[in-house]
């Protein structure tokens, strides 16, 4: 952002067979350049055009990246969180958010779930909830489960 690098500058695939020192990639502006080893060349010969991309993450064991795209369009287009599988470039699962001022994305060890960490503002800007996304994605067309605190005031700090 800014015109200013951010670190890592490529970030590696996970660990899976298959996977394994395989892949990695680099964000840019609204694109994620994934690479294959050892050619160095693009997955599929193109980059993934994100509108809006804000974050990528991948999965700690198979060749899928989490992406976190922000509102656009003074919210007239949601947010949106997605599982990207680079080897089909095909969507494992998306959800789109409303209203998000702030999103977090965490991956368990095993890759067997994805979590979204979602801070929302009411309409007026003014309050400020958290919710979490919850992707069981060893799971077959990975349902999501959505949890919020019972009191909205209760301020989520950290989550692991």
């Amino acid at each position: 952002e800014n015109g200013q690098i951010s670190w890592p500058l490529f970030q590696w695939a996970g660990t899976e067979e298959g996977a394994q020192d395989k892949y990695f990639a680099r964000m840019g502006k609204d694109v994620i350049s994934c690479y294959e080893a050892p050619s160095v060349g693009l997955v599929g010969k193109k980059s993934f055009k994100l509108e809006g991309l804000k974050e990528f993450l991948w999965s700690p064991k198979k060749p899928w990246m989490s992406m976190f795209l922000e509102e656009s369009g003074n919210g007239n287009t949601p947010a949106r969180v997605a599982i990207l599988d680079v080897t089909t470039r095909k969507d494992v699962r998306s959800k789109n958010l409303f209203m998000v001022s702030d999103l977090r994305m965490f991956w368990h060890p095993q890759g067997e779930y994805f979590a979204a960490v979602v801070t929302r503002h009411t309409k007026s800007k003014k309050t400020l909830f958290t919710g979490f996304e919850l992707f069981r994605t060893g799971e077959r067309d990975v349902p999501v489960e959505v949890l919020t605190p019972e009191n909205k005031t209760d301020k989520v700090l950290d989550f692991a």
